[in-house]
């Protein structure tokens, strides 16, 4: 009888190599009972020197480790050389207010051997955390970047040095030596910049890509991946939580511990406040911008960038269209789009929602098949035919007064022309001249695109799908068709 596999408890693979384990018959695989973002009881770190046990939860770093008197390591009892036991790394050392801080290169595979997460957990009153659940789709986009992008760039990360010494070369040079213990930096921020490395790390280890494992040829270019040198801005947390202990008045100290239940501050406090302050004071750019961004990288032949791969649709075909719509000497929509998101330019139309609004059409392959020229000078004309049939909506001292270059007239009319595409190919038309678009939407000078109509109140995807299917009824009630026979399978969805 073949003997039964046994299998990860938590990833539910074969185990090949060690096994830990948890529970009565329950096991788990070496790489994750060293993934530093998973908790087991019986995970924990003897500090023989402080006689010291970590066992409560997240707060733990990866594995069993004994740190002993002369500082050097071992794993597990085994024994380590002296160049296995620390990581050199030559850095900058400057002070900000009496804050020594360092600027550093770390090879990936070295901060992945001391790297450690320290997350916020929701019903851990005391030693709570202060990062957030890390997301894996976040970090595989990340590894995918540095994977597939010809010139990958990683930011700088923000470490915490828990464990280390620094030894002066120069006035404003010197080594930093980083045992090579989990949990001997703590990251302030990067998590997901690191965590692309460790996806890197758990294929190496054997993890499937879907349904395969990585092929023999692919095991040496990862490997390179993780030589990747990635720079790093060191605090000294300890020495920082010290220094701030010192600026506080001793009556005010002593409230301020006891509210918090310790007998002093921690790195853990200084990091709480450079997390808070990192996350809290930065700006997402805003969608516009980052759609004409993200069309200028994929113009400029840039590949691997994973949220550009994602909506491909966006930089390859929408963003383009749009850009054109807004600059063309002949377009109805010339100057009317805000394509950074920039206040106060008194453009109604911003370049995220027209964009977004063209999905299906950047998804009609009856669209897609026709040249790029054809595809602009549809638009052209659909628009154009709206512009006719709505002249107030694009005068300037009165197109507020009407929806039609608002978020929801947008995505109701750029619905209808993916409709006339459709309509227009089953007929087996392809001149798709402003007459023929005029055949369909005629009846729409008489629906009421009025801030008092009755569509101004629907707001959001649903809202958007209803909106359009009251003005496909009207259509069909004015005598289109094609527009009935749409309104038949709408309500059919239902």
């Amino acid at each position: 009888m073949e003997e039964k596999a046994m299998r990860c408890a938590c990833c539910g693979y074969e185990i090949v190599g060690n096994s830990h384990k948890i529970a009565a018959n329950k096991y788990v695989c070496e790489r994750c009972w060293n993934n530093p973002f998973l908790f087991f009881p019986k995970k924990l770190i003897e500090f023989e020197t402080i006689n010291y046990v970590s066992i409560f939860c997240d707060k733990i770093f990866c594995r069993k480790t004994y740190i002993l008197e002369n500082g050097s390591y071992n794993k597990e009892g085994g024994n380590m050389t002296e160049r296995e036991d620390t990581i050199k790394v030559p850095v900058i050392v400057f002070e900000q207010k009496g804050v020594r801080n360092y600027l550093g290169v770390m090879k990936a595979r070295d901060i992945l051997d001391v790297w450690h997460v320290d997350r916020f957990i929701e019903n851990q009153v005391i030693f709570r955390g202060y990062q957030r659940q890390e997301e894996e789709e976040r970090m595989r986009q990340v590894y995918e970047y540095i994977e597939k992008c010809q010139i990958p760039i990683i930011p700088a990360i923000l470490a915490s040095l828990r464990m280390g010494s620094f030894s002066k070369t120069d006035s404003n040079t010197g080594i930093l030596e980083i045992q090579r213990v989990p949990g001997a930096l703590e990251i302030v921020d990067g998590q997901h910049r690191i965590g692309g490395f460790w996806v890197i790390k758990r294929l190496l280890e054997g993890e499937k890509i879907g349904r395969r494992r990585i092929a023999k040829e692919e095991i040496e270019r990862l490997n390179d991946l993780l030589d990747f040198e990635v720079p790093v801005h060191f605090i000294d947390a300890n020495a920082a939580a010290k220094h701030m202990e010192d600026l506080i008045d001793p009556e005010a100290k002593e409230n301020m511990l006891k509210e918090l239940g310790k007998e002093r501050l921690g790195p853990e406090d200084v990091e709480r406040v450079h997390f808070f302050v990192i996350n809290k004071t930065q700006k997402a750019i805003r969608p516009s911008l980052k759609d004409t961004l993200s069309y200028l990288i994929y113009a400029s032949g840039i590949k691997g960038i994973p949220i550009i791969e994602k909506e491909k649709w966006k930089a390859e075909i929408a963003t383009p269209l749009t850009l054109d719509l807004h600059f063309d000497s002949d377009s109805p929509l010339r100057g009317m789009v805000n394509i950074s998101g920039a206040r106060g330019l008194q453009r109604p139309v911003q370049l995220a929602s027209f964009v977004k609004s063209l999905e299906p059409l950047a998804k009609n392959e009856k669209f897609t098949a026709l040249s790029p020229s054809q595809r602009l000078n549809f638009l052209k004309n659909y628009w154009r035919c709206v512009s006719k049939l709505i002249p107030g909506a694009f005068q300037q001292d009165t197109r507020k007064d009407y929806l039609v270059l608002r978020t929801l007239g947008i995505y109701i009319l750029n619905r209808l022309a993916n409709d006339i595409i459709d309509w227009s190919a089953e007929k087996g038309i392809k001149e798709l001249s402003e007459d023929h678009i005029m055949s369909y939407l005629e009846p729409l000078r008489e629906f009421n695109w009025k801030r008092d109509s009755p569509i101004s109140s629907y707001g959001g995807e649903k809202g958007v799908r209803e909106a359009y299917k009251e003005v496909i009824k009207f259509l069909s009630e004015k005598g289109i068709p094609e527009a009935k026979k749409r309104y038949e399978e709408l309500t059919k969805k239902r």
